[in-house]
């Protein structure tokens, strides 16, 4: 069975990342946004605002390995430690500053990032229980919560504002 779904991930990897299917490329059609939505990293267990674990660190670092290519345009995060942490080596790599939203305010998430995109790759570190909430407000599907353990979802949400849009979860 594990073997059937990875299979079957390598190949929607392959088709999305082919051209013969919809691209997670944003620069591919004008006014389409390609946002990547991502809950923070693993953390210590300090009490308080968290920084990230010796693990969360090196996954956010494989973060921004992974999005080295993309046409990163904005990097959005709360204003948490965690969230913060996560972001910044992204930021880094594609020399924009991080932006902060507020965490429950997906209405006004949403009009910014179709406000600010033009066509370039959004990057949106969230928490456990807005990443789901977040995917689904630029369109994607129904997710809810994530689990207090899962940190390696990266949601994909290609579209343009107001109109159809396309979802990929890929693991980093």
């Amino acid at each position: 069975m594990n073997r059937i779904l990875l299979m079957s991930l390598v190949a929607a990897l392959a088709l999305a990342f082919s051209g013969v299917g919809p691209s997670v490329r944003a620069s591919d059609d004008h006014g389409a946004c390609t946002i990547y939505i991502v809950r923070h990293a693993e953390t210590t267990d300090d009490p308080g605002d968290r920084p990230l674990s010796a693990l969360g660190a090196a996954r956010a670092e494989r973060l921004a390995a992974m999005l080295a290519d993309e046409d990163v345009g904005a990097v959005l995060s709360t204003r948490t430690r965690r969230t913060v942490q996560t972001a910044t080596p992204v930021a880094d790599a594609h020399g924009v500053e991080i932006a902060h939203y507020e965490p429950k305010d997906y209405a006004a998430l949403v009009e910014r990032v179709h406000r600010e995109c033009s066509g370039r790759a959004v990057v949106i570190v969230g928490h456990s229980n807005t990443v789901g909430h977040i995917t689904e407000a630029f369109g994607g599907p129904a997710i809810g919560d994530l689990d207090e353990s899962v940190y390696e979802r990266l949601f994909v949400v290609v579209g343009s504002p107001g109109g159809p849009t396309e979802t990929l979860l890929l693991r980093y």
